[in-house]
């Protein structure tokens, strides 16, 4: 297996000479995995040298960079902590440390938010967005950061509520018409049209952002049968209203849906700064961070790389 054949070449290079085990990192996928790679390592380690360099092998395998690439990541980081801008004595936060400090950091962040009354709060909640779903979308940021940091995102697109107020209340004297034809009230169709009809004068006089939480809520069906029309017309000009006034309103929601999304995202990404200013100020950095951080340090800083690279001449993964 592939752990069996990295055991062989590490034991290969240190019995060449090519490398002592202090100049071998080994990465695995868990720290029980290292454990068990070292003791692996020792076994093979007292199997092909003897005296001295035997001595000097399993000397150097207690201070081996055997581990995960989360522990690996630690120690670069607390080997140049100033050039990585990390506390030197920074604690890595496991996972429930993490969820819990997520929780609080997410309550502190929301009440001043609700104190603030952003535009994109306010549309959440007009849209009927349940307050206790938005720390889900938060985490797929918080746990994205890396790429929403250099991601663009999408432009709104424009929308004229007036327009759409206007385009349907000129349909209103045909889709009234088309009502008194109805001869079931019950009728999805014309409880849809009626919602409408009534919602139309406040929408005129409606804020913004309240009309497009209006509009969007609004949804026009075409009747089933012509069993529910006193006559034939009635049903046939009931369907084409309907096409026609139902395409306006979807491609609205559509754009208006696109738009909350952009600025929903927009808005939580004040908590994603927020979150990583909270682990800052308390020295913590959670599994996201060391990998980050340690890529950051890599990519930007050519002299840390050239000391790594003069320290390790092997780099093997068990992966």
């Amino acid at each position: 297996g592939k752990t069996t054949e990295l055991v062989a070449r590490i034991v290969s290079a240190v019995c060449a000479g090519r490398a002592r085990l202090g100049e071998i990192a080994a990465i695995t996928f868990t720290e029980k995995a290292a454990g068990e790679l070292k003791m692996r390592l020792r076994e093979k380690l007292e199997e092909a040298l003897t005296g001295d360099k035997l001595r000097d092998a399993l000397g150097d395998l207690e201070r081996a960079h055997i581990t995960t690439i989360h522990s690996l990541c630690a120690w670069i980081l607390r080997e140049r902590p100033i050039e990585a801008v990390v506390d030197p004595q920074f604690v890595v936060a496991d996972e429930f440390q993490r969820q819990l400090l997520f929780e609080e950091a997410w309550e502190e962040w929301l009440e001043a938010e609700l104190a603030a009354n952003p535009p994109a709060l306010r549309q959440a909640l007009m849209f009927g967005v349940e307050l206790d779903t938005l720390p889900e979308l938060a985490a797929l940021l918080v746990n994205h950061r890396d790429h929403l940091s250099s991601a663009k995102l999408a432009e709104p697109k424009p929308l004229d509520v007036d327009a759409v107020v206007r385009e349907l209340s000129s349909a209103t004297p045909a889709l009234e018409r088309c009502l008194q034809h109805f001869t079931s009230r019950n009728e999805n169709s014309y409880v849809r049209a009626r919602i409408l009809l009534d919602a139309l004068p406040s929408l005129r006089r409606a804020t913004n952002e309240r009309g497009i939480a209006v509009l969007r809520s609004l949804e026009l069906t075409g009747p089933k049968s012509k069993a529910h029309f006193d006559d034939d017309e009635g049903f046939r000009e009931m369907k084409d209203i309907v096409k026609k006034l139902g395409a306006i309103l979807e491609g609205f929601s559509a754009v208006a849906d696109h738009d909350f999304l952009v600025e929903l995202v927009s808005w939580l990404r004040g908590f994603v700064g927020h979150f990583q200013k909270v682990k800052q100020d308390r020295a913590l950095l959670d599994f996201d961070d060391l990998l980050a951080k340690t890529r950051d340090l890599l990519r930007n800083n050519a002299e840390v790389r050239r000391e790594l690279q003069r320290r390790f001449k092997f780099v093997l993964i068990d992966e």
